[in-house]
């Protein structure tokens, strides 16, 4: 695994345990939530940046890219998903944040 890949993972995986601990700060419960507010996270490995998104809003969930190189993103379709956190398929409670970790054109 080379060493941008290793960082971005690790900056996914921070993100992920910093955004379940503030949920939890809120009251958000530990477990999965009540059927009436838990939806299921798409699966999105693969698959164009701007539809990744576009399919999260859809089902009432947030995102954060990680990723982005020097000059950030600038046309979202040029960007690929190649991993997510939680993964897809995951029942998560409604306005979750995803986050997409991301490599221009194609993951490495």
């Amino acid at each position: 695994m080379n060493l941008r890949r290793s960082l971005a993972l690790l900056l996914a995986v921070a993100i992920a345990v910093t955004l379940a601990v503030a949920e939890a700060g809120k009251g958000a419960p530990s477990v999965v939530p009540s059927a009436a507010r838990a939806v299921v996270v798409p699966r999105l490995i693969g698959q164009r940046l701007d539809v990744a998104e576009y399919k999260l809003v859809a089902v009432g969930l947030r995102y954060k890219e990680i990723g982005g190189g020097t000059f950030g993103i600038l046309v979202r379709s040029n960007w690929k998903v190649c991993q997510q956190i939680p993964s897809g398929g995951a029942k998560v409670a409604k306005g979750t944040r995803v986050a997409l970790i991301v490599e221009h054109f194609q993951c490495s």
